[in-house]
């Protein structure tokens, strides 16, 4: 499902300036690929690479990214309150490691956390 990356490179003998009008015309169209896929499809943020849910976490042949889906970086955001003041890392470190987590337990590639009061 790996989808090809945009991205952008300097041409031999190009301005600094038609590269920056460059790069940012691919930073919209980074915007809109991701804006088109599914909530539940990993990507990269950077170049809009995507992956399989049960794959999420590999990172972006591009830009060594991890890549997860906008509902786990949205959901693990959520989370990091329920962890508090133990998570290792901060904000965005704990962020960043549970969003591809998410991602494979929701397509059944790993097992979730059990049910409260479930056995073990």
């Amino acid at each position: 499902m790996r989808s090809k990356a945009v991205t952008t490179r300097g041409k031999r003998g190009e301005s600094y300036d038609a590269f920056t009008k460059r790069v940012a015309d691919d930073n919209e169209r980074v915007k809109a690929k991701i804006a088109a896929l599914d909530r539940f499809i990993p990507h990269c943020d950077h170049c809009g690479e995507t992956c399989n849910p049960d794959e999420a976490g590999k990172t972006c042949k591009e830009n060594g990214v991890e890549m997860a889906s906008r509902w786990a970086r949205a959901l693990a955001k959520e989370c990091f309150y329920s962890i508090g003041h133990f998570a290792r890392g901060g904000w965005s470190t704990t962020t960043d490691a549970l969003a591809p987590w998410l991602d494979r337990v929701r397509a059944g590639a790993e097992d979730g956390p059990a049910a409260p009061g479930a056995a073990r």
